[in-house]
């Protein structure tokens, strides 16, 4: 759960289970490293797209490197696309502990620093000249990874994975498994989209010392897909297994939950609840700025009539949104309760690091990165009553996800696209795999 010293969650926001069984559990491919068989590892170069996409292809490595029993090289801290927003440059350097509580994954995942793995494994640092990427790129194996044509696929009976009595490497060949095929195939057939094609993870793969995953646009390599629409598991129960661990490990950090969390206790105050009603507000992602998709971009007087028949009269209404001119918004404001952004963190008590002198004491705890703000708006959209997102953004697709975790199955969110308005109920894989999450994610997870 969350720190209590920092706050304490409402119920209908804790979505996450406490792992129990799943503590300690390692795949039927993890091994103690030895002298003469040391350890095996994957390195990964962050997407060079914003946020969600970059973690969308950080989650999709790290259920790679649990499934195939390697040990995860963090990437060094960097500036990420658009998360640039604190006053001082060194407090815009970034890495993925930055954003969660990775030592949550300590007993299902083994992780070292970019330094200690140069120090340990048989490739050396870059050369002067030559970038850290481009030198992994070059000295480790690279696979063709394309998730519109392949996908991992792991053979392995998961009654083999244990919590205890690990084997010392090599791993044997027979615990690799092997794919079915005809009749017993269905998940198979169905993960292929009847285009892809397995990526089978098996004896020869895992004799390379590091697998390296490049991070750029090439369409060949670049991991812009979900975890479970990129790892297949042929046997069901590892595949709910690592569904579990994504859930309750890979989570944002407590401080982001804890400022979202007094956000939506302030407009869950200000939001006039009706009979059964969870939190009473609202809550719409409407994306513009230097979003790629102009289609979805349709006047705001429009999004509102494609929508209106989800809210009451009145309605509270929290708006995500990078529109910088609020009078945009005008045909929600003639009709509804608005909110944005900063006048609710404000109400709510949050603190800015560029607001002047911090605070000290409990209220530290409520001093934001403001580079935690997209995180921040994503668990407030996530924790309302009903939820409209924005076509194709990774951002709205995070919070359907969200949703769907959630313990009061509030996972009925919708688009204000009318052609694409109940797309989200649809829960198994279609294309294009990365443009929004699918029900798969979180359903009969805990079976």
């Amino acid at each position: 759960g969350v720190d209590p010293s920092m706050c304490v969650l409402p119920s209908y926001m804790v979505y996450w289970r406490d792992p129990g069984p799943d503590c300690g559990v390692r795949p039927p491919l993890y091994c103690r490293p030895t002298a003469s068989a040391p350890r095996k590892y994957v390195t990964f170069e962050p997407d060079q797209g914003g946020w969600n996409n970059i973690r969308m292809a950080a989650e999709a490595v790290m259920v790679f490197a649990m499934a195939t029993g390697r040990t995860l090289v963090l990437p060094p801290p960097m500036r990420m696309y658009l998360l640039n927003k604190n006053k001082k440059p060194v407090d815009n350097k970034s890495e993925f502990a930055t954003f969660f509580h990775l030592e949550r994954l300590h007993d299902v995942l083994d992780m070292v620093t970019m330094k200690q793995f140069f120090q340990e494994s048989t490739i050396p640092p870059p050369p002067n000249g030559v970038g850290l990427w481009k030198h992994l790129s070059q000295r480790a194996h690279v696979g063709v990874y394309a998730p519109s044509r392949k996908f991992a696929a792991y053979g392995y009976d998961w009654s083999l994975a244990s919590s205890s009595d690990h084997r010392d490497c090599p791993v044997r060949p027979s615990a690799f498994g092997a794919l079915w095929h005809g009749s017993k195939a269905g998940r198979l057939k169905r993960f292929t989209l009847g285009r892809r094609s397995p990526y089978t993870y098996n004896a020869q793969l895992h004799e390379h010392p590091v697998i390296h995953f490049p991070g750029n646009y090439s369409g060949s390599t670049r991991m812009l897909v979900h975890f479970y629409a990129w790892n297949f598991f042929q046997d069901p129960a590892a595949d709910r297994f690592y569904k579990r661990v994504m859930r309750d490990r890979v989570r944002y950090r407590d401080e982001i939950f804890c400022a979202a969390a007094a956000m939506v206790k302030h407009l869950v105050g200000e939001a006039k609840k009706q009979p059964g009603e969870v939190t009473g507000y609202a809550a719409f992602h409407i994306r513009r700025g230097d979003f790629q998709f102009k289609a979805v971009r349709i006047p705001i007087a429009d999004v509102l009539k494609h929508t209106e028949d989800l809210l009451r009269p009145g309605q509270l209404v929290y708006i995500a949104t990078d529109v910088k001119d609020f009078s945009e918004f005008e045909p929600f404001t003639s009709k509804y309760d608005v909110r944005f952004f900063r006048p609710v963190a404000d109400a709510a008590g949050l603190h800015f690091v560029d607001s002047g002198e911090p605070p000290s004491g409990p209220e530290a705890a409520r001093v934001l990165n403001l580079n935690h703000i997209g995180m921040i708006e994503q668990v407030v959209c996530a924790n309302a009553e009903v939820f409209v997102g924005t076509p194709f953004s990774t951002f709205t697709g995070y919070i359907t996800r969200l949703r769907g975790y959630a313990p009061d199955k509030r996972n009925d969110s919708f688009y204000y696209m009318p052609n694409r308005k109940y797309a989200m109920r649809r829960s198994e894989l279609s294309s294009p795999l990365w443009a929004r999450e699918f029900g798969i994610a979180w359903q009969g997870i805990d079976e």
